[in-house]
């Protein structure tokens, strides 16, 4: 029984090793999509014109909106995550459970 949690330590590490890599790979893809996003968002803001007027947006607007849009993706973030570690911690609860139930099977045996 030992030797089997050994090995699942083992699979659980390298497996655990190659998602983190594969989220750094994911972190940067992101950083390059919201960069080019930015960008793009700055260069339609500059050319926008007030519906009601006709005139370019105040450039203090443009800044309140900016903003107030970065601190809705920082709470969306936030959420993300906490969703992403609740999960997490189910998983977990679900894997010991899984392992008690296994080791009151073999101990009933």
């Amino acid at each position: 029984m030992k030797e089997l949690r050994e090995a699942d330590s083992i699979a659980f590490e390298s497996e655990m090793n190659s998602l983190q890599e594969e989220k750094k790979k994911l972190d940067r893809e992101i950083r390059n999509v919201e960069s080019t996003l930015d960008g793009h968002k700055n260069k339609v803001a500059k050319t926008a014109r007030d519906s009601a007027t006709g005139e370019p947006l105040n450039p203090e607007i443009m800044l309140k909106l900016n903003k107030k849009q970065a601190e809705k993706e920082n709470e969306l973030r936030k959420l993300r995550l906490a969703n992403i570690r609740i999960q997490e911690k189910l998983r977990k609860f679900e894997i010991e459970k899984k392992i008690k139930k296994t080791d009151s099977k073999s101990l009933k045996r």
